[in-house]
């Protein structure tokens, strides 16, 4: 049992400590002009060369991280522009809903005003000096037309 488990040490051992960062790698030609690769130099025209280590696994998990920064700004961009859209649109019914207020007070208004005109028994406006002018049928009858435009416009 204890021999598995020094065997098993010493596996994990030479595993941790036989990275390729721990050896120098050099290139050298022989005679023929074939390219070849070591760990040892055997010639003296061998030369070390360097070898770009692959990625540790610190780096990989900064990379994660700095990918995922990134994902949440860009979700925080998008967040908050679909909540400005929100409160744009919000804005575009709240005035809407206003301007629909308006129109139907007016629309009342100038029902009243219609109806008033049509039921009056005589239509009279005021001079400046107080005194009251009847209408004729002819300003009557552009007053009724007034009234109507202004329906019109309100009430459709």
């Amino acid at each position: 049992m204890q021999t598995g488990m020094i065997r098993l040490l010493v596996c994990y051992l030479l595993f941790f400590l036989s990275g390729s960062s721990l050896a120098a790698v050099y290139k050298w030609v022989d005679e023929q002009g074939q390219v070849h690769y070591g760990d040892k130099p055997t010639v003296d025209s061998s030369k070390e060369i360097s070898v770009e280590q692959s990625t540790t696994e610190n780096e990989t998990r900064e990379n994660e991280t700095a990918e995922e920064n990134d994902r949440s700004e860009y979700q925080k961009r998008v967040l908050d522009s679909m909540q400005q859209e929100r409160k744009r649109k919000q804005e575009i019914k709240a005035r809407e809903k206003d301007d629909r207020a308006k129109r139907k007070q007016n629309c009342q208004r100038a029902r009243k005003r219609l109806q008033d005109i049509v039921n009056a028994r005589y239509l009279y406006k005021k001079g400046d000096d107080g005194e009251q002018t009847v209408y004729t049928e002819g300003q009557r009858k552009a007053a009724t037309e007034r009234a109507r435009a202004q329906v019109k416009k309100y009430c459709q």
